[in-house]
């Protein structure tokens, strides 16, 4: 388990005094910090906006054997099936309980090694408690938390005044934009496919693309998910959230990202007609090479068909035979100039 926090000490001239602890001071969190000084409930007094990040390092889905999330409900008085809910698949919503807000939102995250890539999802569980909030989640390779304390001292003046809304609404931008790598990744791919499909279309080109399509539709189940959330944000129907104070590029950025989806789902939709279109052009070329070697030899095959009923040449020479001969010769030649002329070879 990996614990970092972000808090507000105080107000300078309207700038919020924030602190990022050191790494000795990570270390002692978990043990002690988290069960009696950083406990919600302290941290609430103490502080007037905190925020802590907390990444289980167990993979496990089951909670029973997961210990770190067994021990995070002790520690931080949190319903077991609160924390269950949060490291199983769920679809994203957002609940209100009797002591806090919960979150669940998701992400999709990309890692490439050599050629092999890889997508994965992400679930974060955010658990408000008044002034106090919690980000929960599995190992996040690409979203280093200290870049999003970074982000969030980039504007003191909206910490000092956005308080939660602020802090909730920036940390799920965050997550909203780890999605741009993933559509300029599937952009790469889409632009590889299709010189492959132009120098050599193949049975596994077209499983690649059907395999892109269905995590594509998949991404897009989540955004509109998100999505859902973001308008429970904005609505206004949570006296948590500000409206005014919640930054408008939230709800713009999920558009684009929903916008850019769109645009890749046509483009692999384009992708499988031109390997489908790639495929019939073959098969047409094939049969107008059949097609051209059937009508070379259709005259020739006509004659000799009937020369071979008892034919009986009554002048007594070879001459008949030897013109026939010279004549299917003729239409084969006749024939290639033909389809020669036409461009039809």
């Amino acid at each position: 388990m990996k614990v970092n926090y972000f808090y507000i000490a105080d107000e300078v001239h309207g700038r919020p005094i924030s602190a990022i602890p050191t790494r000795a001071e990570i270390e002692e969190l978990v043990d002690d910090g988290l069960k009696d000084e950083f406990h919600p409930a302290k941290m609430s007094q103490k502080y007037p906006y905190s925020f802590i990040d907390i990444t289980l390092e167990n993979p496990k889905d089951e909670i029973e054997q997961n210990q770190e999330a067994l021990r995070l409900t002790q520690l931080l008085d949190i319903p077991q099936e609160i924390i269950e809910e949060i490291i199983t698949d769920q679809r994203p919503r957002a609940d209100i309980y009797p002591d806090f807000f919960l979150i669940l939102f998701k992400c999709l995250t990309v890692t490439q090694e050599t050629s092999t890539i890889t997508f994965l999802e992400h679930q974060v569980g955010v658990i408000i408690r008044e002034n106090v909030i919690f980000s929960v989640h599995k190992v996040i390779p690409t979203m280093p938390i200290m870049h999003v304390f970074r982000r969030f001292n980039k504007y003191p003046t909206k910490i000092a005044k956005g308080g939660i809304s602020f802090f909730v609404s920036s940390y799920l931008d965050i997550m909203i934009d780890q999605i741009y790598d993933v559509l300029e990744v599937w952009t790469k791919q889409i632009n590889s496919y299709e010189k492959k499909i132009i120098e050599n279309p193949s049975k596994s080109i077209l499983l690649d693309i059907l395999e892109m399509r269905h995590r594509l539709l998949d991404l897009i189940k989540i955004l509109q998910a998100d999505r859902e959330i973001v308008n429970i944000i904005r609505s206004g129907t949570s006296t948590i959230f500000s409206l005014e104070d919640i930054p408008p590029e939230l709800d713009d950025h999920i558009k684009h990202v929903l916008d850019e989806s769109d645009i890749i789902r046509n483009l692999i939709t384009d992708l499988s007609n031109m390997y489908y279109n790639s495929q019939s052009t073959r098969l047409n070329e094939t049969m107008k090479r059949f097609t051209f070697i059937t009508s070379l030899f259709l005259l020739p095959s006509l004659v000799a068909g009937i020369f071979g009923m008892n034919y009986i040449d009554k002048s007594g020479t070879s001459w008949g035979f030897l013109a026939v001969i010279g004549g299917m010769i003729l239409s084969v030649l006749a024939l290639f100039l033909f389809f020669k002329y036409r461009k039809m070879i």
